[in-house]
């Protein structure tokens, strides 16, 4: 799954919708993605999308949600997986500490079954 894909599959799960591809103003050989969120001041305009792949803040937020929903198991599993932590090997939980944040998206992504392989 190629990292627009990732980043958008996330915010979709947030209440993103209609996503456009536009040049950084400081950068503008840098993309970034921006997205609207009704959540957002209920405006029609266009924000930034958090950067999940490279933001561990952002990801953090995310994976808040993941509990209340009863994936904090399968989200566990996941995130062991893309770490390439064996099931059998005590990790002390290093894989949550260690972990980026593109694999925390992954394994976000997989717990959420919204993984595409391609």
């Amino acid at each position: 799954m190629n990292i627009k894909k990732q980043q958008m599959a996330i915010a979709k799960v947030f209440g993103w919708t209609h996503f456009r591809t536009v040049p950084d103003e400081i950068q503008p050989d840098i993309e970034r993605l921006e997205g609207q969120n009704h959540s957002f001041f209920l405006s029609l305009g266009f924000f930034e999308v958090p950067d999940y792949l490279n933001d561990l803040d952002a990801m953090h937020e995310a994976e808040k949600m993941l509990d209340p929903l009863g994936k904090d198991g399968a989200y566990e599993y996941w995130l062991r997986t893309v770490c390439y932590i064996p099931e059998r090997e005590e990790a002390h939980g290093r894989y949550f500490y260690r972990a980026t944040a593109s694999q925390r998206a992954e394994a976000f992504l997989r717990t959420l079954e919204l993984w595409e392989n391609e």
